[in-house]
């Protein structure tokens, strides 16, 4: 009699669940990111109150849970507190700001409990302390109580007056209190409770707030969320991470103030001009390599021999040398050649000195086109950075040259819509330069379409 045949096969279901494990360098990336923003924060005046915000900006299942992860792992490991906020989860609430401070109150401080339960229980203590009053007046006014009949209307009188005041104060101290029942009673400041302890739990601490599935909310939640953390919490200076989608946060700009789309100009809309004002720093989830592409899908295949390095076989001290007495980019790109996930690591905190000494140079040939804006001049220098060191990580430092990676860095700040309808395939460069001689100037000849959806 025959075996049964074995109908088991390689292809097996895989989840697409976040990862913390990391095939594509994306926690090294982070590492340098955490150093970045532990070294920035440590610059900071401690006067200052300013929110910095972050975008980890990628396409729906690109791995931007992913890199939150890693970037948790370091930020931890500096000392940092971080407090998870699901915004999807809460777009449905009456009020998610009342949600948002319980779940940093919670996070940060030990005495959340006893805040909580005063939040919650305001209106029964003050009941409570009306009624003892109202007995103890009416002691005093009419004697010991002698009668049952007596006991019993000063109980109805008592249990009246209870319900009333109770129904009252929870209007004014309930759990579920929002914006407009605050408005309606009349005060001044309806968000105050949280804003206070807001800036009690924050104080004196490196606090992060990660923000995933923005761009999971509808249009008016994800601008309320935005304009809220830069409006209501000003008191202390907190991190905020937010994963998203660019495009669709801009979107959502867009459409909220599309009566003054007249303010943008061609390749750059309102929505955009929003998004640059909201975050500070925007990182990209970088692209592939064609490498490691391929080595993703020998995985998925079940195919063992794509466990062996993509890498070359450099010995790691030597790269390691190579990498530190590099004195150009072009030296620690020849340098980086061979290098495993490590090495481009190093290469990617190497390139940020690099760029520091070289970048009065190489960024003074473009200064006719640069921002004529001094938010977006610091912010041009940042991203240039950030994107330079991606590349290194993702090994595709190669693929672009230092003058063509400054133009690029550019034109995206300039010019953000041209620059995600060419990474969506809805534009190309030859059609945008055909009507635009500023944009010809600026992309030069050899920065291509196929450049940027490839690599940036």
């Amino acid at each position: 009699k025959d075996e049964p045949k074995n109908y088991e096969t390689d292809a097996d279901l895989l989840h697409d669940n976040p990862s913390n494990v990391d095939d594509l360098g994306r926690d090294f990336l982070m590492e340098v990111v955490a150093n970045k923003i532990d070294e920035l924060w440590s610059s900071f005046n401690p006067n200052d109150k300013y929110n910095y915000t972050v975008l980890v900006d990628g396409e729906w299942g690109s791995g931007k849970t992913s890199m939150l992860g890693f970037l948790e792992k370091h930020l931890l490991k500096k000392e940092w507190k971080v407090v998870h906020y699901n915004a999807w989860e809460n777009q449905r609430l009456e009020d998610q700001w009342w949600v948002f401070i319980n779940k940093v109150s919670k996070t940060l401080s030990k005495s959340h409990f006893w805040w909580s339960f005063w939040l919650r229980n305001t209106a029964l203590f003050v009941t409570v302390i009306l009624l003892s009053l109202i007995v103890s007046l009416y002691f005093k006014v009419f004697g010991d109580l002698n009668t049952l009949k007596t006991v019993g209307v000063t109980l109805g009188v008592l249990v009246t007056l209870s319900t009333t005041v109770w129904g009252l104060l929870r209007n004014f101290f309930g759990t579920k209190i929002n914006s407009s029942e605050l408005l309606k009673s009349h005060t001044s400041d309806p968000y105050k409770p949280i804003k206070e302890r807001f800036n009690k739990v924050t104080k004196d601490q490196k606090v992060a707030i990660f923000i995933d599935d923005l761009d999971r909310c509808e249009a008016g939640a994800t601008v309320e969320l935005l304009e809220g953390i830069q409006n209501l919490f000003k008191g202390t200076r907190v991190l905020y991470v937010i994963a998203a989608d660019g495009n669709w946060i801009s979107t959502c700009f867009t459409n909220k103030y599309k009566d003054f789309d007249g303010l943008g100009r061609d390749g750059h809309s309102i929505g955009n001009k929003f998004l640059q004002k909201s975050f500070q720093l925007v990182l990209e989830v970088p692209k592939m390599s064609l490498k490691d592409h391929n080595k993703m899908w020998y995985q998925f295949l079940g195919n063992t021999d794509s466990d062996k390095s993509t890498f070359g076989e450099k010995d790691q001290e030597e790269i390691n040398e190579e990498i530190r007495v590099s004195g150009t980019t072009s030296e620690l790109k020849e340098a980086v050649k061979g290098a495993g996930f490590e090495g481009r690591k190093k290469a990617a905190e190497k390139v940020e000195e690099l760029v520091e000494e070289q970048k009065d140079h190489l960024l003074m040939e473009f200064v006719d086109y640069m921002p004529k804006n001094i938010r977006q001049m610091k912010r041009l220098v940042n991203q240039y950075v950030v994107k330079y060191q991606a590349l290194f990580i993702a090994g595709n430092e190669s693929e672009i040259s230092d003058e063509d990676l400054v133009r690029y860095v550019i034109f995206a700040i300039n010019y953000p819509d041209f620059d995600s309808e060419i990474k969506r395939g809805q534009k190309n460069l030859e059609e945008i330069t055909k009507k635009s001689q500023t944009v010809r100037e600026l992309i030069g000849e050899s920065l291509t379409t196929k450049t940027i959806v490839d690599f940036l």
